[in-house]
């Protein structure tokens, strides 16, 4: 596409997730009070943060795309991923 919406709707929707999920986790317990294990949240934190960062880095080559018909100014930029922004998600994955 020619915006960003499409990078908005993921982000958006993994913060929806995540918010949805914690207040069914209070919703689902029997006294209303979680106890929290502070190592287990660092974790889970942290690595969501890496997963954004990484997203972030791999989305960030914009550029337009060269055509010698139109002009360089009216053209939208467009989201490239190279080989190695990949490998970083795939490493970041397993």
């Amino acid at each position: 596409t020619h915006s960003s919406l499409g990078i908005g709707t993921v982000v958006g929707s993994e913060i929806f997730n995540q918010l949805l999920i914690c207040a069914g986790a209070v919703a689902a317990a029997r006294t209303n009070v979680l106890i929290l294990n502070k190592f287990v949240v660092l974790r889970e934190v942290t690595f969501y943060g890496l997963a954004i960062g990484f997203l972030l880095i791999a989305l960030s080559d914009r550029r337009p795309i060269n055509d010698d018909n139109q002009d360089d100014h009216d053209q939208p930029n467009h989201i490239f991923i190279r080989w190695y922004h990949a490998y970083l998600l795939l490493l970041g994955y397993l």
